[in-house]
């Protein structure tokens, strides 16, 4: 668990910087890579051992990655839209297993390290922030739809 009390979405909104993917992770989520495959199959995937050491490991862990980020956004674009508190996300954020990094960092996190505490804190996170999308929104993580805010 972390010892932050507040952690963000994001670094690069805060400091006033566009985001550095420019629009990918704001469309639809057929759009990143396997959007047709559901959430929770992608954060299940991340708690395999050796997921990087194995066939289409390196795919999963794009996906993963991908995923985290797209969730990320949508979130934070649906909450900012309800007026829901922000500050309440980025609490919950920093309670969790490497809650010290944004979703961003958490993303690369994993990506690059492979590192099994890595992932499982990846796959909780998209867990999470699922949930609160589906919440927030209605969303339907296992819909073959094209989810995309409005």
């Amino acid at each position: 668990m972390s010892e932050t009390s507040s952690t963000p979405f994001n670094a690069w909104s805060l400091n006033g910087e566009p985001d550095p993917h420019g629009d990918y992770y704001i469309g639809g989520r057929l759009a990143i890579m396997h959007g047709k495959m559901p959430d929770h199959v992608i954060s299940l995937a991340l708690e395999m051992p050796n997921l990087g050491h194995s066939v289409g490991g390196s795919m999963f862990l794009t996906a993963a990655k991908e995923r985290l980020r797209w969730l990320s956004r949508m979130v934070k674009m649906a909450a900012e839209k309800e007026g829901a508190n922000i500050e309440r996300y980025n609490e919950i954020r920093a309670s969790m297993p490497l809650g010290e990094l944004t979703d961003d960092q958490l993303a690369n996190q994993f990506f690059l390290t492979e590192n099994t505490d890595d992932m499982t804190a990846g796959a909780a996170r998209i867990k999470w922030l699922s949930k609160e999308l589906k919440a927030i929104t209605g969303y339907k993580d296992n819909s073959n739809e094209n989810f995309m805010l409005n």
